[in-house]
């Protein structure tokens, strides 16, 4: 499949967005790009666009490789939807047990969190980064359209470093405060 440059562009700056929110609120990741995860007897297959291991990511670091059989899947996974739809990729997603799946169509950013039923649900919120709106992800990715991407990610960081990274401390201050009064 060709990919246009609007999608490559798109899933570019939103893991450039990704790479942002996890270096300032200080959370490991593993990027696995868009590793191909297959399962041979299943007969099912994808690669994402971009794909990351959050919760996961002591598993993952340092491989080289990745088997479908014994390591986790990504906890996040992105598709760009310029084109086509990857509406039939999130059973795939599913039978894969990825708990969370971004998709992007170049208006709206629409996040799915994997329930116990094993189907996705859309959420308003991200399990990966829960203190981060999307709507406001989904502002800075229609930017992109009309602003160069330095400035942007420049904003962005601005912008996380004013709203998310406070929320988070004072959520982490709150944790702390309730485990030392007990």
């Amino acid at each position: 499949m060709t990919l246009s440059l609007e999608h490559e562009s798109y899933g570019s700056f939103l893991g450039d967005m990704i790479r942002v929110l996890t270096l300032e609120l200080d959370i490991p990741i593993r990027s696995g790009g868009s590793t191909t995860f297959r399962r041979i007897l299943k007969k099912k297959g994808l690669e994402a666009d971009e794909c990351y291991w959050i919760q996961n990511e002591n598993l993952m670091r340092g491989k080289k490789s990745f088997d479908i059989e014994t390591d986790p899947p990504p906890d996040l996974a992105m598709e760009i939807e310029i084109t086509e739809s990857a509406l039939p990729r999130m059973k795939i997603y599913a039978a894969f047990k990825v708990p969370e799946v971004w998709r992007f169509d170049g208006r709206r950013l629409r996040v799915f969190i994997l329930g116990a039923n094993g189907k996705y649900k859309e959420s308003a919120k991200s399990r990966a980064f829960p203190h981060v709106p999307i709507r406001e992800i989904e502002r800075f990715l229609r930017a992109s359209a009309t602003t160069d991407e330095t400035t942007l990610l420049r904003a962005f960081t601005t912008w996380v470093r004013a709203t998310v990274v406070p929320k988070v401390e004072a959520d982490q201050a709150k944790k702390n405060g309730k485990k030392s009064s007990k």
